[in-house]
């Protein structure tokens, strides 16, 4: 399932509005990477923070993607599961409740995360 974020827009001007202070808050965040980058930091700071902007602009509202017609029957389980979990937490636990695990971002990939070890050259000691 590929969902765009232009299809799933809401009308809503409380929406619009909480997305322009989510825009605002990703250009403050680049403008402080774009600052380390001055001060002579690593690309590995900008790298990260690209990413994560990326992300977080890339993520729909799970309610959206609920009412997205070509859903799965695994992801309508897994959004079922992340609720259930949800609720444990806030009733069970006493969590507050956020907006933590609100949004969702398809990748086109098997993995979540790419782990580097740095090793000696032809051996298996970390450096």
């Amino acid at each position: 399932m590929r969902i765009t974020p232009r299809s799933h827009r809401r009308s809503e001007p409380r929406n619009r509005w909480a997305r322009l202070r989510t825009a605002a808050r990703h250009l403050g965040t680049l403008g402080v990477l774009s600052g380390f980058t001055m001060l002579g930091t690593s690309c590995y700071i900008i790298d990260q923070g690209y990413h994560t902007v990326r992300n977080q602009v890339a993520a729909v509202p799970v309610d959206d993607v609920r009412a997205n017609p070509d859903i799965s029957s695994e992801e309508t389980a897994f959004f079922q599961h992340v609720d259930a979990i949800r609720r444990y937490a806030t009733t069970e636990i006493g969590l507050a409740a956020g907006d933590n695990y609100r949004s969702y971002v398809q990748y086109d990939r098997d993995y979540l995360v790419d782990v580097v070890s740095a090793v000696d050259e032809l051996s298996f000691t970390r450096k």
